[in-house]
């Protein structure tokens, strides 16, 4: 890379902390309603930070909000590097000689430097982070390399043990519920119950799984605004956690047909990149889509049998779409004799991590208008509830996920027997909490069947409210409303 090219991706190095003007990033965002904050990365000295997650859910914007806060906490502008490695054309060299000039020209003490998309450079990104933890410099040099690909970074990171990586792992999902609420705080376009709502609720103490006595307090304050909840859980509903659809239709009541393509490239893209199929994947996710069999219980060979390739190419594709946080699987588990065992042979149920991504690809797969489709969905009771249940299980997924160390299968699955189904079934601390979806005007009867030694404890519905039995009856949007994440998503 030029060096007149690096100058030109780094505007701070003239600009400093007004760069934003220069910024070719933030300038293609345009006017937009709210910008997306998350929470900020603690950086230190000699580590390496891998940071994964989907195209389009803000990366690369994440990191210019670091070099923001970098600069305004007084660090030297031309202590920071920032490389977009999908410019590169996938060469190893290219990387090492912008990183070097950078070094050379400046010389700074200490140096940030921060690698975007970095799994572009294939196999070979890995080989850039060990020669950069082996300078002699790296101890006063913080790293943050970040990726999409749905394999590579999870895989190859595992060859940098020792290199000042461990605990540094981090995942970027789109927003979960309680995230979009505290970013529309300050919206002004939002009406003035509505933003006081985002503003009181984001603000409230998060709750424990199961909610113990000491958060009731905050359910039931949160419970002042159901009706204005309701309201926002239905526009996250329909733009899902994404920043570009989010402020899309903040700004326009609507998204536009671009957003839903941008993302449909984006699946397509990253099986491309690990050589799978488009073909065999628009066949599976079709099966998995399909309005009467989105979250329903189905297994590897039944999906085979229903499309026509092995369940060992099933399972295969399905790992891929997980890796690159499409879809993800809950398993069923037994608690009644062993404590919490994995059922590997038993059913399945297979959700998409966020629901405008849902409707991305059931627009896509069925040929029909986005919004209008996604719009339609929320507007059918038992697709919606099903799309809910999808929600339910990403948030509950988000509060203990940590790369390497607590992975799904340990906390989070469901579990059924010939009297029923508990939809979802969470480890906790001390004991195993079954929750039921119910997101329908009427609720109907409660069933408590034991089901492999679990009842459900709570049911999260659409409107109805009542704390003081079990089982305790929690409005959805209010749940998710007050759930904390783990402390490695950002």
């Amino acid at each position: 890379m030029r060096w007149q090219d690096l100058v030109a991706i780094n505007p701070w190095w003239r600009r400093g902390v007004d760069f934003e003007l220069d910024d070719p990033d933030i300038m293609r965002l345009g006017e937009v309603p709210i910008r997306i904050k998350r929470e900020k990365l603690a950086l230190q000295l000699g580590r390496i930070y891998i940071l994964r997650g989907i195209r389009r859910v803000g990366k690369t914007v994440y990191l210019k909000n670091l070099v923001y806060h970098l600069i305004s906490e007084g660090e030297d502008p031309r202590s920071i590097l920032y490389v977009s490695c999908d410019r590169l054309g996938g060469r190893r060299k290219a990387l090492l000689n912008a990183i070097r000039n950078f070094l050379d020209n400046f010389t700074p003490a200490k140096s940030f430097i921060m690698l975007d998309e970095i799994t572009y450079l294939k196999d070979e990104w890995v080989i850039v982070l060990k020669e950069l933890a082996e300078r002699p410099e790296a101890e006063n040099m913080a790293i943050i390399a970040t990726g999409s690909n749905p394999v590579s970074i999870r895989e190859k990171s595992e060859r940098l043990p020792g290199r000042r990586i461990e605990g540094n792992n981090y995942l970027m999902y789109p927003l979960t519920f309680r995230q979009y609420l505290a970013n529309l705080s300050n919206y002004a376009g939002l009406s003035a119950p509505l933003r006081e709502a985002a503003t009181k609720i984001s603000s409230l103490n998060e709750i424990s799984i199961p909610p113990r006595s000491d958060d009731l307090r905050s359910i039931t304050d949160a419970s002042l605004y159901l009706n204005e909840l309701q309201i926002l859980f239905r526009k996250y509903l329909l733009s899902g956690g994404f920043p570009h659809t989010i402020n899309e239709y903040l700004k326009n009541g609507r998204i536009s047909l671009d957003r839903y393509e941008e993302l449909i490239k984006v699946v397509l893209g990253d099986l491309s990149s690990v050589n799978r199929s488009e073909a065999i994947a628009k066949v599976l996710l079709s099966e998995v889509i399909d309005r009467q069999n989105y979250g329903q219980r189905t297994s590897y060979t039944s999906l085979g049998a229903r499309t026509g390739y092995s369940h060992t190419t099933i399972l295969s594709y399905l790992e891929t779409l997980e890796e690159g946080f499409i879809l993800f699987t809950l398993n069923a588990v037994d608690v009644s004799n062993r404590g919490w065992w994995i059922k590997p042979k038993s059913d399945k149920k297979i959700f998409v991590t966020d629901p405008f991504l849902y409707h991305a690809l059931a627009a896509y797969l069925r040929g029909e208008e986005g919004f209008s489709l996604s719009e339609e969905t929320i507007n059918d009771e038992e697709l919606a509830s099903k799309l809910v249940e999808g929600v339910v299980a990403s948030h509950l997924l988000r509060t203990r996920i940590t790369p390497y160390l607590v992975e799904k299968d340990t906390f989070l699955g469901f579990t059924y027997d010939k009297k029923g189904e508990i939809d979802i079934v969470f480890r906790a601390a001390d004991n195993v909490v079954g929750f039921e979806v119910k997101y329908k005007e009427e609720i109907g009867r409660i069933k408590r069947n034991n089901v492999h030694g679990v009842r459900a404890s709570v049911i999260l519905t659409r409107n109805d409210y009542n704390l003081s039995q079990e089982p305790r009856l929690i409005p959805v949007s209010l749940f998710l409303a007050l759930l904390p994440k783990s402390g490695k998503l950002l």
